[in-house]
């Protein structure tokens, strides 16, 4: 079975020129649970962008052996959640089970 999620080697920088991501390796295998923990500014939410296809850097990004890229966007968007800081800021629903959970069970 492919590894959930391997990143190799990605960087990104932001329009301005500023690094945000340098060389950034990462292998999660399915069912491992890991956090992502930093300081504000320290780029998690830029490679959360990154692997949903959002930004765009160097590196390869792979999510269920599926790289990264326009062609596999669908597919690669249908395996990731994501959830606002604030839960107070919730889109949809009153848990964040749930307003993960609103795509996937709106896609048809």
């Amino acid at each position: 079975m492919p590894n959930a999620i391997e990143i190799e080697n990605f960087s990104y920088r932001y329009p301005d020129g500023t690094v945000a991501l340098s060389e950034i390796n990462l292998t999660l295998e399915h069912g491992r649970k890991i956090a992502l923990i930093g300081p504000n500014g320290a780029g998690k939410s830029t490679l959360l962008l990154a692997m949903a296809g959002f930004v765009k850097g160097t590196g390869k990004i792979l999510i269920d052996n599926l790289q990264v890229n326009r062609k596999n966007l669908k597919k690669i968007r249908t395996r990731i959640g994501s959830c606002l800081e604030n839960p107070d800021d919730q889109l949809f629903m009153p848990t964040l089970f749930d307003d993960v959970a609103f795509g996937p069970l709106n896609m048809g």
